[in-house]
């Protein structure tokens, strides 16, 4: 494996409205996002062409729709995986009450402030919201103990494409460049805006390398959203 595309999925309900708790089911795509979808496979086909293409999506529903869109516009078959899901509790998607999600929440804004602005950097990566809450840290592995065997299950001549989040993609490129988690100024690095097309690739010693990073050029018609 010498190259993959990301893309992270496109504008979806919780862009719209940041402070209100939405289930999984309930943060599809906006009418905006679904267009950015269709710009977004229309690229990714161009980028593809001639390629033997896999395609392995997050299996919320942000991510879910995108990679719907795309896939019919390539003509390969998503395989939505949880392993590629936001940061979030393992968990659930949509189980957790109102309630109990907004106590949580509240308890998360309430701390994070704290943490992020009282206690030393490398904290960021070990800081759990709430008791079943994964942190930055678990995220990773979790990102990594997919990607490990993709990359060695994949052959040069496939060319993988990852539907995800802004956190998941972030970590997918800390997984690419091997880097020390610790090393990072914070959580979300590598993250973009939604629509986003990013490509990493092996350079010409074999070295891994990001090729391009958070591109949106194909949005420009659009509107990038928020």
């Amino acid at each position: 494996m010498n190259r993959i595309i990301l893309v992270q999925h496109c504008q979806s309900q919780h862009h719209l409205d940041r402070d209100r708790y939405f289930p999984d089911s309930d943060n599809g795509l906006t009418e905006l996002g679904r267009a950015q979808a269709e710009a977004v496979a229309n690229r990714v086909a161009d980028l593809t062409q001639g390629a033997q293409v896999r395609l392995f999506s997050s299996d919320m529903t942000r991510a879910r729709e995108t990679a719907e869109i795309v896939a019919a516009e390539i003509h390969c078959k998503p395989s939505f995986q949880p392993e590629l899901r936001e940061w979030s509790d393992p968990n659930i998607l949509e189980h957790k009450t109102r309630p109990e999600w907004s106590d949580a929440q509240a308890l998360t804004r309430e701390t994070s402030s704290d943490w992020t602005g009282r206690l030393p950097k490398e904290h960021l990566f070990d800081w759990r919201p709430y008791d079943t809450h994964e942190t930055w840290r678990e995220f990773l592995a979790r990102i990594s103990a997919f990607m490990d065997p993709l990359a060695n299950e994949l052959d040069e001549e496939t060319l993988p494409v990852l539907v995800l989040h802004g956190g998941s993609l972030s970590n997918v490129v800390v997984w690419w460049l091997g880097l020390p988690l610790d090393s990072l100024p914070d959580r979300y690095c590598f993250g973009g805006r939604p629509g986003n097309i990013s490509i990493l690739k092996t350079n010409r010693h074999g070295n891994p390398v990001i090729d391009r990073l958070n591109d949106t050029a194909h949005l420009d018609a659009l509107g990038n959203g928020v």
